[in-house]
């Protein structure tokens, strides 16, 4: 077939097992991956485990940190300490105000909430933690290569799980932004293997974090569930194009 002009990057994507890669390792977590990673797990999941009544109220507050509030909370739980919501909230707060180590004495408590959905923001929470504390850390810590790869092996635990689509999609990213390629693809394969109705947008946010891992195949056909997810015919033709073009990068002309 004709050659298509090629949109992908000149520079060669290092993947986190190549020599390459440990020039790229020096730039890992920037400041927009931690805060990316919070807006994540302070905003998605109020969507997807809505508040009730007084919750509903300090809910709305909005995660930036208010001594108020955070006071307020802590003197309705030494009244009412099973208000697992609460707990959850103030938690998010003494987050939002940087004080990890009560959040983390709230999120231990919390880690045997009888909530699911309260159990899962809560780990998700303590892992955001854990990714701001790897954010501070200055590029010749001693402790930040096994702060990355202890991060890495939650993230292959949380991907593991039957997540929301969207959530996963979020934790794959912030995988391979760690240097995790392996278990982002494996996280993929698994959603093609019975793909969700997903908007194209998101299906195209998984080919690029997939194809800046260096899985090609994969990143393919990733463009071609986002191609088939479009809405306008001009739309499918652009994602099924760079499906084309993520083949013929790879010299994977015969699929291509």
């Amino acid at each position: 077939m004709s050659s298509l002009p090629s949109s992908l990057p000149r520079r060669r994507v290092a993947t986190w097992w190549t020599s390459d890669a440990a020039h790229e390792r020096q730039r890992l977590i920037p400041p927009w991956i931690a805060l990316g990673f919070g807006a994540l797990v302070l905003g998605g999941l109020g969507l997807l485990f809505p508040f009730r009544g007084l919750e509903a109220e300090l809910g709305r507050a909005g995660p930036r940190p208010d001594a108020l509030q955070i006071a307020y909370l802590e003197a309705w739980l030494t009244v009412r300490p099973d208000r697992e919501r609460l707990r959850y909230l103030l938690a998010q707060q003494l987050v939002a105000a940087e004080d990890y180590e009560r959040a983390r004495g709230h999120l231990v408590r919390l880690a045997e909430a009888s909530d699911r959905g309260v159990r899962d923001r809560a780990e998700l929470l303590d892992l955001d933690i854990a990714l701001r504390e790897l954010q501070a850390l200055s590029l010749g810590h001693p402790d930040r290569e096994s702060r990355v790869q202890a991060l890495r092996e939650r993230f292959r635990a949380l991907l593991a799980r039957e997540l929301p689509p969207d959530i996963g999609i979020g934790l794959a990213q912030r995988a391979a932004e760690l240097g995790a390629g392996v278990v982002t693809a494996e996280w993929y394969e698994r959603l093609l293997r019975n793909p969700p109705a997903l908007p194209a947008a998101a299906w195209e946010v998984a080919a690029r974090t997939t194809l800046a891992t260096g899985e090609y195949r994969l990143a393919a056909r990733l463009w071609l569930q986002a191609s088939q997810a479009a809405r306008s015919a001009a739309e499918r033709r652009r994602l099924f194009i760079e499906a084309l073009r993520t083949l013929q990068a790879a010299s994977l002309f015969d699929e291509a």
